[in-house]
């Protein structure tokens, strides 16, 4: 963005929570589905990696039967509330 000397507040950015990997490419229990550590990890990773203090949309990726439902909303709550996404959203759950 910098580099292409684009506002931000004419960008609509987007990042999803699902899976992830450490800093050597394996999979471990804090680092993948819903849990509030590792959405509040999750998103905190993705925003160094923008090098943004925000993105406008965060994404619960997949429905995760392993977390409650209230864990997983009440963590994204938690990251809009605190300035680090404008608004969550879902993005391959059923109806």
């Amino acid at each position: 963005m910098q580099e292409k000397n684009v506002p931000r507040e004419d960008l609509v950015v987007t990042t999803k929570i699902f899976f992830g990997a450490d800093n050597y490419g394996g999979v471990h229990a804090n680092s993948r589905f819903s849990s509030r550590k590792h959405i509040i990890e999750g998103l905190r990773a993705s925003l160094k990696r923008l090098q943004l203090s925000y993105v406008d949309v965060v994404y619960s990726h997949r429905f995760d039967h392993l977390t409650p439902l209230e864990e997983q909303c009440r963590a994204y709550d938690w990251v809009v509330k605190k300035g680090l996404a404008l608004y969550w959203g879902t993005s391959e759950w059923s109806t």
